[in-house]
């Protein structure tokens, strides 16, 4: 199931309906199987591997808001926002920014440990 979800993140026709289609069942009998193993539904799974896409992508610094939605399969950059603030609970720009900064904390703290170990 996540290799199809995976392999279909980028599209944003692919649907709950044609997951269940591909696997050979009905939505409603896909959806009971994810809500028993992960407590949320099979729509909700989905999103949250797109938004981990997504989050991905944004850490790639020359990726905008808008390229990180089309790859993550999300209809436009506000579609992306949208969920994306609900989720991490920040826009995909304070996000890519906050992630810049624990970059550079972390490239620093590297650094110190050179440092302390010569």
């Amino acid at each position: 199931m996540f290799v199809v979800i995976v392999d279909n993140l980028d599209n944003d026709l692919f649907s709950v309906e044609e997951l269940s289609h591909r696997l050979f069942m009905s939505p409603s009998n896909l959806n009971r199987k994810v809500q028993r193993l992960f407590g949320f539904s099979t729509l909700k799974l989905v999103r949250d591997l797109r938004l981990q896409q997504a989050s991905e992508l944004l850490n790639i610094k020359d990726k905008s808001v808008n390229e990180a939605a089309e790859g993550a399969g999300f209809y436009d950059a506000a579609h992306l926002s949208r969920y994306f603030k609900e989720t991490f609970g920040c826009s995909p720009n304070d996000y890519r920014e906050i992630n810049v900064a624990f970059s550079y904390i972390d490239k620093l703290k590297e650094e110190s440990m050179k440092q302390i170990d010569k």
